[in-house]
C-alpha cells in the first residue's frame, strides 16, 4: 500500500486534486487524481506516465529464427520493445538446466519467465488482438496453428542431421511429392475462401505462424520457392511481412 498522509497539492485535474506522494513499494513517485469519499482519499486514476508503462520483454533463444521468431514477430507488431538473448550453443549444455523445462524459446515479461512457444504466442495475440473476437474465431486460429504443426512434424520423421546427402534428398522428394502438397493446397483453399488470411478475412496469429514457419520449412527442405505454386500463400506471407510495425522492426534488426 502506498502512503498518502504526506501528500501536497500539485495541480487539479477534472476538479480533483492530484497528490503525488512516495510508494515504498515500487520505490517512486507516483500521482494520482484524488476524490473525497466519506471523509477519506481514493486513488482514481494513476498518473497518464505509469499506466502507460509497458511490460518488460526479453525473448532467450538461439541466434536463429526457429520458434522464437513468432514471438519476436508478435511483440514487434505490438509495438513493443524487446531484448533478444542470443545464447551461444556451446553454452546450452550449462543453461539448459535453468529453463522450466530444459528448452527454449522462453519469455521474459518483467522476469517472469514463459515456455512453450504456442502459448507464448497465444498470449501475446490476446494482448495484441490477434487472437480471434469470439471463441469460434479463436479455435478456428488454434486450428490452423496446429496443423502448421503438423507439417513440421510430418517432415522432421523423414528429415535428419544424420541422413547421408543421398537420404536427405530422398526425403526431401518424398515430401514434396507427398506432405508438402497435401497440407499447402489445403491452406490454399482456406486462405481463398477467408478473404487473403486463414480466419475471418483479417490478420491473426496463425497468419504471422505460417508466415514465419515457410522459412524454416524451406531451410530444412534446402530449396527456395516453396509457396511458387500457392500465390494465395505467397500473397499471405508477404501482407504479413508488409504490416507496417513488423516491417519496420524487420528492416533494423540484425541479420540471423
Amino acid at each position: 500500500m502506498c502512503d498518502n498522509s504526506s501528500s501536497g497539492i500539485e495541480g487539479h485535474r477534472d476538479k480533483a486534486p492530484i497528490y503525488t506522494y512516495e510508494c515504498p513499494d515500487k520505490k517512486k513517485l507516483v500521482s494520482c487524481n484524488l476524490v473525497s469519499v466519506k471523509g477519506r482519499f481514493t486513488d482514481v486514476a494513476l498518473s497518464e506516465k505509469n499506466e502507460k508503462m509497458s511490460p518488460k520483454y526479453k525473448v532467450t533463444y538461439f541466434k536463429a529464427k526457429g520458434r522464437a521468431e513468432p514471438i519476436r514477430v508478435l511483440l514487434a507488431y505490438g509495438k513493443q520493445e524487446f531484448e533478444d538473448n542470443f545464447i551461444d550453443r556451446e553454452k546450452w549444455p550449462q543453461i539448459k538446466p535453468t529453463t522450466p523445462f530444459g528448452k527454449v524459446p522462453v519469455l521474459e515479461v518483467d522476469g517472469k519467465v514463459l515456455h512453450q512457444s504456442a502459448s507464448i504466442c497465444r498470449y501475446l495475440a490476446k494482448k495484441f488482438g490477434l487472437a480471434g473476437s469470439s471463441d469460434e474465431e479463436s479455435l478456428q486460429i488454434d486450428m490452423i496453428v496446429d496443423t502448421i504443426e503438423d507439417v513440421g512434424t510430418a517432415l522432421r520423421k523423414d528429415m535428419n542431421p544424420q541422413q547421408s546427402e543421398e537420404e536427405k534428398a530422398a526425403a526431401r522428394k518424398k515430401a514434396m511429392k507427398d506432405v508438402v502438397p497435401y497440407y499447402m493446397t489445403k491452406f490454399e483453399e482456406i486462405v481463398k475462401a477467408n478473404g487473403g488470411y486463414f480466419v475471418n478475412g483479417k490478420l491473426s496469429w496463425a497468419d504471422i505462424i505460417f508466415a514465419c514457419s515457410v522459412g524454416g520449412l524451406s531451410q530444412m527442405m534446402g530449396l527456395s520457392g516453396l509457396l511458387d505454386p500457392y500465390p494465395g500463400l505467397a500473397s499471405l506471407q508477404k501482407k504479413v511481412f508488409d504490416e507496417p510495425n513488423i516491417k519496420a522492426w524487420l528492416n533494423k534488426r540484425a541479420p540471423l
